[in-house]
């Protein structure tokens, strides 16, 4: 993740460590929510087609980054 650089559809990772054998990530704030986020609260966790299409490109867009 970290060759991918800064990119407005990719979260920053800033360090991973464990603490109590845990392990975690340390990223930077996603204003707008994540797409896990989005698939929880929607009905039956199925996003409508619309939406979905939606958010495809932006994932797109930042996977072309790499």
């Amino acid at each position: 993740m970290g060759r991918l650089g800064s990119h407005s559809h990719i979260a920053s990772v800033f360090d991973l460590g464990q603490e109590q054998d845990q392990p975690n990530m340390v990223n930077e704030l996603m204003g707008g929510g994540d797409v896990e986020g989005v698939i929880e609260e929607a009905t039956d966790h199925r996003v409508p087609l619309e939406q979905a299409i939606g958010i495809a490109p932006e994932t797109c867009q930042g996977l072309e980054s790499g």
